[in-house]
């Protein structure tokens, strides 16, 4: 994958911290995205060499960046789900040191879906869900790290594989089959993966798990992963970074469910929440990534309140 068409005064770095992922609703599938981990172009392998810093002198020691990623996503229908677009968008804090070749610190911060609506089958709901805020500055939750390597202005970053609500043996492994996945509760509530919540206001209703819409899921149960690459030009040591967001994809599964005043979802509740597979494809335009510099004690809700979703 290529990022070298950005502006010069731009800098893309992608963000998706665990976060591409839940992609929910009455179903999912178990690829978000059409692009893989480990699919990478023959121009993967060309890398930058670390070199001089441009105004290296004038730059900080150390940046905490308050970071979100817009990303443009389509998704074709199902039998419960019609087809749409919308945008998904992703927090994330991130931790590194001056220099030309150095770890980064990512911990996810945030992650808001777009709306889906259920077909008439399911009663043509307007449904969305989100992984509390609060969950994110739980000690529980996963860190993630990663490499910046800079150049004079540009800068090349290279992240770890981001799994969020399970363990994988070889991070960057096969995504596994449902009945494979090794799940942890990362937000510490006693369910398996991380629980997301459907809205309930606002023209929101709760997902159906039975096609006579008796029964509605007040919590999903999910697991997700990212991989990613991001390279672009930095300008000095600028506070704010606007630049274009560069997704490959993302996996994810839905490992549970919980209904409301019944109690966890029964195996076929579950199978009807997965078997309505929106498959959700990144826009090859329109996505974008901003920066803010923060304070190195900032939590996830400073985080989300210095860039609020668009």
């Amino acid at each position: 994958m290529r990022f070298d068409t950005l502006d010069h005064k731009q800098a893309l770095v992608v963000l998706l911290g665990p976060l591409g992922l839940i992609c929910f609703l009455a179903g999912m599938s178990a690829a978000c995205a059409s692009a893989e981990p480990g699919n990478e172009s023959p121009d993967a392998a060309a890398r930058l060499v670390p070199g001089e810093i441009d105004d290296a002198a004038d730059c900080p020691s150390r940046y905490t960046t308050a970071a979100r990623a817009v990303v443009e996503l389509s998704w074709g229908g199902s039998l419960g789900i019609a087809p749409g677009t919308g945008k998904l968008t992703v927090w994330a804090k991130l931790t590194y040191a001056q220099g030309n070749d150095v770890a980064v610190d990512v911990a996810p911060c945030g992650l808001q879906l777009p709306a889906l609506t259920t077909t008439t089958l399911l009663g043509s709901i307007r449904s969305a869900v989100d992984i509390p805020a609060a969950s994110f500055d739980l000690p529980t939750m996963p860190k993630f790290t990663g490499k910046l390597i800079r150049n004079g202005s540009a800068f090349e970053l290279d992240l770890n594989p981001s799994l969020l609500g399970l363990t994988l043996n070889v991070p960057a492994a096969k995504w596994p089959a449902d009945a494979d996945i090794v799940t942890v509760d990362h937000d510490g509530d006693g369910k398996p993966g991380v629980t997301a919540i459907p809205q309930e206001t606002d023209g929101f209703g709760l997902p159906p798990v039975d096609v006579d819409q008796t029964q509605f899921a007040d919590e999903l149960y999910v697991v997700s992963r990212v991989q990613y690459r991001a390279a672009g030009v930095i300008t000095g040591c600028a506070d704010i970074l606007d630049g274009t967001a560069e997704v490959p994809g993302y996996d994810y599964s839905i490992v549970g469910c919980h209904v409301r005043d019944v109690g966890d979802c029964s195996t076929k509740n579950l199978q009807l929440v997965r078997i309505n597979r929106p498959k959700f494809i990144v826009a090859g335009i329109g996505s974008t990534y901003t920066t803010r510099l923060m304070s190195d004690d900032s939590t996830c809700a400073d985080v989300r309140a210095a860039l609020p979703a668009p």
